[in-house]
């Protein structure tokens, strides 16, 4: 390309990873990318796939950050584009090549549609798109979002009743203790329902929005779902723990199991932030197409539930309130899981 071709527009070079095709064909985005690109750069199986349509371009099988960065200072542009698809999520040279080009005030495009690039590109502070549910089959799409997001609900209901089965076996007075912590199960019933409330409520819309591929309206709707996760959470909290004894008796609790039922929800309602959290978002990392994760997020937390019960129940003798404790540091990890995807 000859130096007037050049200042009619900024040079484009084009990094890929493995993961940019579909069925071992390249897929359009890719190839208008090649077709544009000045340079290419990026997994040696990428450009073994791509050889075809990469004569005449510069080339280069790298897998170092160093080598990446040093071969792009070479071309001493003034300015330049780095276009990134495929399986650059997990690939430390893009991140650093994409970082040296925002350093020399270059630009940096996504190509939409990309899964793997959401990892990537949250590191970077960027904006990305997931989950192209009007490719493929909708058959296919269905069982890979229902399977998971069938067994993280199921894997949910865990928490109370692992609870249950280790205070069952506290002794002595076990019995009125899980009576106090099943009188319990309508307050927390609540708690998830405002959770679920925003969360199955705003991310259909969220997900609408980034089907018409309005971002800057996506991330409006999650925004507000935050700020209404954390207004409920704050409600939630106060007015439980103000009215929680004549809830408590409303709900059939006696003097002899409400001890322990205010034990149990007093410790878990300090918790429903990560309720909100924990379980809200969820819903909004199932709507990008991130189902496996959601699953993940909520297996952890129910087996780090199982894993911390017997230690604050009977190692450290706290009964009640250890099972409780035990919930809602799952809980957080899990919320810290979900804020990370």
């Amino acid at each position: 390309m000859s130096q007037n071709e050049y200042e009619e527009r900024k040079p484009i070079i084009y990094l890929a990873g493995i993961g940019m095709g579909q069925d071992d064909q390249l897929t359009g985005e890719v190839l208008d990318c090649l077709d544009r690109a000045d340079a290419v750069m990026g997994a040696r199986r990428m450009l073994d796939a791509a050889a075809p349509y990469t004569e005449g371009k510069a080339v280069l099988a790298a897998y170092k950050p160093s080598e990446m960065v040093n071969w792009l200072s070479s071309f001493e542009w003034d300015e330049a584009v780095l276009v990134l698809s495929g399986d650059t999520g997990f690939y430390s040279g893009a991140e650093a090549a994409s970082k040296a080009f925002l350093q020399e005030g270059w630009e940096v495009e996504y190509i939409p549609g990309v899964s793997s690039l959401s990892y990537f590109c949250a590191r970077l502070g960027r904006s990305w798109q997931n989950g192209d549910f009007s490719k493929g089959s909708i058959i296919k799409i269905l069982m890979r979002l229902a399977i998971p997001m069938t067994l993280a609900q199921l894997m949910n209901v865990l928490y109370n009743v692992v609870d249950r089965m280790f205070i069952g076996r506290i002794g002595g007075d076990s019995m009125d203790a899980l009576t106090g912590v099943g009188v319990c199960l309508p307050m927390i019933t609540i708690v998830i329902a405002f959770a679920n409330l925003v969360g199955m409520g705003g991310a259909p819309l969220f997900s609408i929005e980034r089907g018409k591929k309005n971002e800057r309206e996506a991330e409006y709707i999650l925004g507000n779902c935050v700020v209404l996760f954390l207004i409920f959470a704050v409600v939630l909290t106060v007015a439980g723990l103000i009215f929680k004894r004549p809830l408590l008796m409303l709900l059939g609790a006696s003097e002899v199991t409400l001890p322990y039922a205010e034990q149990y929800i007093t410790i878990y309602l300090l918790g429903t932030i990560f309720v909100m959290f924990g379980l809200g978002l969820n819903n909004f990392i199932n709507a990008q197409g991130f189902a496996k994760i959601g699953m993940c997020t909520t297996v952890i937390g129910a087996a780090l539930n199982i894993a911390l019960d017997p230690i604050f129940i009977f190692v450290l003798n706290m009964g009640v309130r250890g099972a409780a404790i035990a919930t809602v540091i799952s809980q957080a990890a899990a919320a810290k899981i979900v804020k990370n995807n």
